[in-house]
C-alpha cells in the first residue's frame, strides 16, 4: 500500500513511499504525519497541503521567498509562511518618503514638508552658533559668546570705553586680539544681524515649503540661509 508524508507544521506533501507491514497482523502501518489518500496535483504557486481534520489535500497558495510591502507602513517583507494574505500588501517597493493612496504609491507631501523645514531650522541653528569671520580673524560664537558680549557692551557702555586690553581669541591663529568698544559693538551688531536674517529667512523658506502642494514645487525650494 502507498502511503504519503506531510510536514509535522505546514503540513505540506513530502514524499510517497511503500507501507510497511506490521509484522503480527500484516496490516500495512501508517506512521505519524502520513495518510494513504493520493494527494492532489502539482499547481504552480500553490503547496499541497493535508487537512488532518477533514482528510483531504488542498492548495495552499504559496509565496515564501517573495518580497511585499506593507501598504500601511511601506515596510519590506519576505513571506515565510503559506497561505500569505496579500491584501494589505504589495509586491512593488515604494520610493523614500511615499504612502499608498488609491491602490499606488505616491510622495508624501506632509512627511517630506517636515524634514525640510526640520532641515532649515537645523541649518539656522548651526548657523546662529557657528564661528564668525570679522575682520579677517575668526571668532567663536555660540550663544553664551553672543550674551558675553551683550553684558560687556552694557556693562561698559556707559562709561564709553572697554577695560584696558580687552581681547578676544582668535580660533584659528590662536591671537588674541585687542578690541575698542566701538569695535566689540561692530562685531556684535554684525553677529546679531546674522542671526536676525537666518530666523527671516528660515520664516520665508518655511511659508514656502508649507504652500507647496507637490513634490515638484517642493524641489524648486533652495534650502539656503546664507
Amino acid at each position: 500500500m502507498q502511503i504519503y508524508n506531510y510536514d509535522k507544521n505546514t503540513l505540506e506533501y513530502l514524499s510517497e513511499e511503500v507501507a510497511e507491514l506490521d509484522p503480527i497482523g500484516g496490516k500495512p502501518l501508517i506512521p505519524a504525519n502520513a495518510t494513504v489518500i493520493e494527494p492532489l496535483a502539482k499547481k504552480d504557486g500553490f503547496a499541497i497541503c493535508f487537512d488532518e481534520k477533514k482528510q483531504i489535500w488542498e492548495y495552499k497558495k504559496d509565496l515564501r521567498g517573495k518580497e511585499f510591502w506593507s501598504k500601511e507602513t511601506g515596510l519590506k517583507v519576505v513571506v515565510d509562511t503559506l497561505d500569505f494574505d496579500t491584501k494589505n500588501y504589495t509586491p512593488t517597493p515604494p520610493k523614500e518618503n511615499q504612502i499608498m493612496q488609491n491602490g499606488k504609491w505616491v510622495d508624501d507631501i506632509k512627511t517630506l514638508k517636515k524634514e525640510m523645514i526640520s532641515q532649515i531650522h537645523q541649518k539656522k541653528d548651526e548657523l546662529n552658533f557657528s564661528n564668525y569671520e570679522f575682520e579677517n580673524h575668526t571668532y567663536r560664537m555660540g550663544a553664551d559668546v553672543q550674551a558675553d558680549l551683550l553684558a560687556t557692551i552694557t556693562i561698559f557702555g556707559a562709561v564709553g570705553k572697554l577695560p584696558a586690553g580687552y581681547t578676544i581669541k582668535d580660533i584659528k591663529t590662536n591671537e588674541y586680539v585687542s578690541f575698542d568698544l566701538p569695535k566689540l559693538v561692530k562685531l556684535s551688531a554684525e553677529v546679531a544681524t546674522r542671526k536676525a536674517e537666518a530666523i527671516f529667512k528660515t520664516q520665508k523658506l518655511e511659508d514656502a515649503i508649507n504652500k507647496c502642494t507637490t513634490k515638484a514645487q517642493l524641489d524648486k525650494i533652495e534650502l539656503k540661509l546664507v
